[in-house]
């Protein structure tokens, strides 16, 4: 049977959280699922996956995460892809959401959602909302969408297009600015997707991701350069209105934790919309 879904996960084989990403996906209900763990060195343990988890080993030569992701999106099958990182997990009922609103919207090809931060022991960090997404702001500063919210068509992938490999962390800010330069669809959905694991070491948060920022705003068209600053402002208060600064208290929302066999429900009384580094380090919003 052909999957409906396909999801790639990347990993060193050594991350403490595989386990709980792996049942995160298997434990969404559908039959028609596919997770392509792609490894670097050995093979990683027995994982918590129902039948649903194939091992792919990194090819040789092929360069860090992108390289991995292009691999393993290329070995997948299904209709809809998207890709996973280990420090990270499907809320429940992701997927069946996903499904469904992909067959009310033919249209659409890329969907993004929200979703939120947490420490190693489920604790919320942050809420993480996002808004329409549009290329010209991904450019002028960041991808304001994150990745493990992410689903989209395989014709995007079709397509021909590809993660820059020259990337070590903003190869998804590239990979979302193509597609929407391409004319692909995209949409937001206002509901908690999946959940990111905060441990500090999070290439996200390093100089490497901001260098590359950087990188990919310097080659943006003149136009968006020049109107960098409006622009900005643009997507903020884009963004307040959508409501993305706001949210209700209590939360509770379930992770895989201790038990990668059962997920363990959290409630969540308060918390920041704020990135745990920006937060830290008094850096403006974003």
């Amino acid at each position: 049977m052909i999957p409906r879904f396909s999801i790639v996960t990347a990993t060193r084989g050594t991350s403490p959280y595989l386990q709980h990403c792996a049942a995160s996906v298997a434990d969404q209900g559908l039959a028609e699922v596919e997770q392509v763990v792609v490894h670097k060195g050995p093979p990683p343990g027995a994982l918590v996956n129902g039948g649903v988890c194939r091992l792919l080993a990194q090819a040789a030569g092929s360069a860090g995460l992108y390289g991995a992701l292009n691999q393993g999106l290329a070995a997948t099958q299904g209709d809809i892809l998207a890709w996973l990182n280990d420090d990270e997990q499907y809320l429940p009922g992701t997927l069946d959401f996903v499904r469904n609103y992909f067959d009310a919207h033919p249209k659409v090809d890329l969907l993004f959602g929200d979703f939120l931060v947490v420490d190693a022991g489920g604790r919320l960090l942050a809420f993480r909302k996002g808004h329409a997404p549009r290329w010209p702001y991904i450019l002028a500063s960041h991808l304001y969408l994150f990745s493990c919210t992410l689903f989209f068509r395989r014709r995007v992938w079709a397509s021909g297009l590809r993660f820059d490999v020259s990337f070590q962390s903003a190869g998804d800010m590239g990979f979302v600015a193509r597609a929407l330069r391409a004319g692909f669809r995209a949409a937001h959905v206002a509901r908690y997707l999946a959940a990111f694991t905060w441990t500090g070491d999070n290439l996200s948060a390093s100089a490497v991701a901001r260098a590359e920022e950087q990188r990919l705003r310097a080659a943006a068209p003149v136009w968006v350069r020049g109107l960098r600053g409006p622009l900005t402002l643009a997507r903020l208060l884009e963004k307040f209105f959508s409501g993305a600064y706001r949210q209700t208290w209590p939360l509770t929302y379930d992770l895989f934790l201790n038990d990668p066999a059962q997920r363990t429900a959290v409630t969540a009384s308060a918390a920041s919309w704020r990135w745990p580094h920006a937060a830290e380090r008094g850096l403006q919003a974003r």
